[in-house]
């Protein structure tokens, strides 16, 4: 997004979008036109502007979070669509499991952070 809101960068991003759109006028048919539009578009925005790198918001979270987490979405649909005791100790018991796998990988993570940062 900052490289949009560049004045030199968003000028070259358009001029590139008209030369590209001149180049292939010639096309009739109304889909096959809005394709082509459409990659002048996408071409012309990873050519000028270039896509930020996505960063991980959460380092600590890895697989096995990820895998109770599931777990426990499971276990609250079942738990939603018949709704009887045992379903519902299912599903206290994996969202207890998650929060507190979630908890110790936080936890470890910023230990880590700390410690590295101390020495």
């Amino acid at each position: 997004m900052d490289n949009i809101r560049n004045p030199v960068k968003l000028k070259q991003y358009r001029q590139a979008i008209y030369e590209k759109l001149l180049q292939k006028i010639e096309q009739k048919e109304v889909n096959h036109e809005w394709k082509n539009i459409k990659s002048i578009i996408l071409e012309s925005a990873e050519e000028i502007i270039k896509a930020r790198e996505k960063h991980t918001r959460n380092k600590w979270w890895d697989e096995e979070g990820k895998e109770a987490i599931s777990k426990k979405n499971i276990a609250r649909k079942k738990c939603l669509q018949k709704r009887t005791t045992a379903n519902q100790e299912q599903y206290t018991q994996a969202r207890k499991e998650a929060n507190k796998i979630c908890k110790e990988k936080k936890k470890h993570w910023l230990n880590n952070r700390i410690n590295r940062r101390s020495t």
